[in-house]
């Protein structure tokens, strides 16, 4: 069972992910102004509002549903009115004698929501097919592969996994390291002997114009030899042999 901290950990990751605010904090505190507003005018409300909001933990605490982003999907309509409950709140209570708190708050709430859509817009995302990426892996893998996960890939790869007969024990999921990427090599280094270990990809992070999947390539070609590549939309996975091939720090380290 989770202990407070957790939920508290959970409440504030939520407005982050999969809410979409990235200053959660601001987005919590909108969201508790909103939640104390509707229980005082307009309490009808608050109880439909609001029993989604305090049964889902409350479930979760007997480990009877998970509280990851996928699954409480469904919370986000309700959360997002309460925010907006709070937003409208801060603003009536402020609008004569400090207007400008209320649109601080507006603004640092919803810039990046709005900046990610204007984003998106320009830029459209597109369709991830993860499921026939994992169908390749499971007609494919032999016994002794290893199957390691790009951090980003873990969430879908977990969502569909038991479908193809993968569990927890299956994969490796690697490390997320976005402001230091030393730590990827030092991840991919812990696979250096290994004859056939299967890398997986899907929802690539391109960091400040940098794709995460080029540049594991990159050293991956340096460090190993690709032995096959399946790809769909969104997503791909490659085989590499890594028990061989010797990088030219390594020569002189062992001299």
């Amino acid at each position: 069972m989770k202990d407070i901290k957790d939920y508290i950990e959970i409440f504030f990751a939520f407005f982050r992910q999969p809410a979409g605010f990235p200053l959660s904090g601001i987005a919590a505190f909108a969201f508790l102004v909103g939640w104390i507003s509707m229980f005082r005018e307009k309490k009808e409300k608050f109880l439909v509002l609001a029993s989604p909001l305090v049964i889902t933990p409350l479930v979760s605490a007997f480990i009877k549903y998970p509280l990851e982003a996928r699954m409480i999907l469904f919370l986000l309509p309700f959360s997002y009115l309460f925010i907006a409950e709070g937003v409208m709140c801060i603003i009536d209570k402020t609008r004569v004698t400090l207007p400008v708190i209320g649109i601080i708050i507006f603004g640092l709430l919803f810039y990046h929501p709005l900046l990610s859509v204007y984003s998106n817009l320009k830029q459209p995302c597109t369709y991830e097919e993860i499921k026939s990426v994992i169908n390749y892996v499971r007609e494919h893998k032999r016994k002794g592969d290893v199957l390691y996960l790009y951090y980003c890939s873990q969430p879908a790869f977990k969502y569909y996994s038991e479908n193809y007969g993968f569990d927890d024990n299956d994969y490796i999921v690697g490390v997320s390291s976005r402001d230091n990427w030393e730590n990827y090599i030092k991840d991919l280094d812990k696979l250096r002997g290994i004859k056939r270990v299967w890398i997986l990809f899907s929802h690539v992070c391109t960091w400040e114009g940098v794709d995460e999947e080029k540049f594991f390539l990159f050293y991956l070609d340096r460090i190993g030899t690709r032995l096959d590549s399946f790809k769909s939309i969104g997503a791909v996975v490659y085989l590499y042999d890594l028990s061989e091939k010797i990088l030219d720090k390594d020569k002189d380290a062992d001299q």
